[in-house]
């Protein structure tokens, strides 16, 4: 990078310029991986056309509803320790097909509520599969403790087989992984009484397939020569068989195993997407694609499908649509065209009068999860008769009720209420926090610090700063002073304690002044301890 005329540029080096033969354009580092998914998204947009009942469904998620008469013990201490929302919440999950939406502001219990679900399911049968999908890792990985959690007292023969599909280049690969999981089962086979049993062509590849994995001398990708390519391509048919039988895979929404089961036509007995409102209807569609059961759970009123501020303002607007289309039609790669994108360019290029309602349409699934949600919370607001498809849990137990009752009145309808337990709890229990100054830091469960705004302001105004202003001295320094005025109300308890900002640039300040005032303005944090 280099700066002209202070402008952030880009310079390039080499020993000759490049041929231009028509123009050039720069692509991010990690375009190789977005080509990829947009692979897989088109990919499952073609395994849509023959899939008669999700366009259905799609058309009107209320056209085929069933009652699945599955068995719910309401008398189980379990069904007891659910509070009303929840109870009400799984009788309608369980009777449902084939889809539910179940909407739950922060701290309701959402996850636990699956894993429960989970539970149920793997109780009444033992060979039930379930495909948990979410649209980050983040996601999945903190709903794969949970159900880990919930199995970690059962034994190897009664616990499910549970897979963790990732990529086979990440770093936070575990346990749980596929090629962990072929690895472990392949030595266990080879050791077993089965392989004396077994052919001896058969018991060689097993073995030949241990050692290659034992002895390092191959990889998920292979080896450069043929013999390795061999053997990958056998343990890469080996980790898809066990995708195949296992009671509960995790894996994103667009993960390269979920592009593999829709290729191999497989099935689960059910689809549980969490925070299906963060992910965009292209996003849902590959593991929607994977059951005639679906569960959606998310909250559209948290994090939004990002960016989709600006898809709707172009699908707004059907002359920008038009324009967009036309302008990338040249920038499309010959690998990514296939029919479908070239009766897209079509459909777009003789827009007739009816071109605004497709736009419209076209926001409407790209909102899938909270197009469903709101149609339906409305339609049972309206007393309108038939089964629910969609439920919001409103019993909170994470948040202070001060704080609980803000978000409820902002965005639930004042409907969200906190758990009387818990309520009761942070009535009677003191703040693990206080302020050392309550004339400048109200001692309070929520407090605003309302800032000027400066992110309009140019060079040399109030921060300084270049536009855009992606980071805020001022903020900044208000952070440092609001954290230098509390500290734990009991000294052996050591709180926990986060600084949040949605932009890098703002964190890495914050930590910067952070670094300059930890042993001066800021020791009294010593008493906390990180919150991640």
């Amino acid at each position: 990078y280099d700066e002209l005329d202070d402008v952030e540029c880009m310079k390039f080096e080499g020993q000759s310029l490049p041929e231009m033969r028509s123009f050039g354009f720069l692509l991010p580092g990690d375009m190789a991986g977005r080509i990829a998914q947009f692979k897989r998204r088109l990919k499952a947009l073609t395994a849509l056309k023959d899939h008669g009942e999700l366009l259905r469904m799609f058309a009107d998620p209320r056209l085929r509803i069933e009652n699945s008469q599955d068995p719910l013990d309401e008398t189980s201490e379990a069904f007891k320790r659910l509070d009303q929302s929840k109870q009400n919440a799984l009788r309608e999950i369980l009777s449902t097909i084939p889809l539910f939406l179940l909407q739950g502001p922060p701290g309701v219990g959402k996850t636990y509520l699956v894993g429960d679900l989970v539970e149920r399911r793997m109780a009444e049968d033992g060979t039930a599969r379930l495909l948990l999908s979410a649209q980050s890792n983040s996601a999945i990985d903190h709903l794969m403790n949970e159900v880990q959690e919930i199995f970690k007292s059962s034994d190897a023969d009664s616990a499910p087989l549970m897979v963790r599909a990732r990529a086979a280049d990440d770093d936070e690969a575990g346990e749980l992984e596929v090629d962990v999981q072929a690895d472990k089962l392949l030595r266990d086979l080879a050791v077993s009484p089965l392989m004396n049993e077994a052919s001896p062509r058969l018991a060689e590849k097993v073995d030949a397939l241990v050692a290659a994995r034992t002895g390092g001398r191959v990889g998920r990708t292979g080896g450069d020569n043929t013999t390795g390519r061999r053997v990958a391509a056998e343990l890469r048919a080996f980790e898809g068989m066990i995708l195949r039988s296992a009671n509960l895979v995790f894996a994103t929404t667009n993960s390269a195993a979920v592009e593999r089961l829709i290729e191999e036509q497989g099935l689960f007995d059910w689809t549980i997407v969490e925070e299906a409102g963060k992910a965009t209807g292209g996003e849902l569609l590959s593991p929607l694609l994977l059951s005639h059961r679906r569960l959606m759970i998310g909250d559209h009123k948290q994090l939004p499908p990002f960016d989709i501020e600006k898809m709707s303002r172009l699908l707004s607007s059907t002359s920008s649509v038009q324009e967009v289309v036309n302008l990338v039609d040249n920038l499309i790669s010959r690998y990514l065209k296939d029919p479908s994108i070239d009766e897209t360019f079509e459909e777009v290029s003789r827009a007739g009068d009816d071109f605004g309602r497709t736009c419209a349409d076209a926001m409407s699934l790209l909102i899938l999860f909270e197009t469903f949600v709101e149609r339906e919370l409305s339609r049972q607001k309206r007393n309108d008769s038939g089964p629910r498809i969609a439920r919001r849990l409103n019993e909170q137990y994470r948040m202070h009720p001060a704080i609980a009752r803000i978000v409820s009145k902002c965005f639930y309808d004042g409907e969200l209420e906190t758990n009387a337990k818990q309520a009761s709890k942070f009535a009677n229990e003191a703040s693990p926090v206080a302020s050392t100054n309550t004339a400048v830091l109200p001692d309070k469960p929520i407090v605003f610090i309302d800032m000027p705004y400066a992110q309009a302001e140019g060079p040399g105004g109030r921060g300084g700063e270049r536009p855009p202003p992606w980071s805020n001295p001022e903020e900044a320094k208000a952070v440092i002073r609001a954290l230098s005025l509390i500290a734990p109300s009991d000294a052996m308890s050591s709180p926990s304690l986060a600084v949040l900002s949605p932009y890098w640039q703002q964190v890495r300040r914050i930590e910067r002044e952070f670094d300059r005032n930890r042993s001066g303005l800021l020791s009294n944090l010593s008493g906390f301890t990180p919150a991640v």
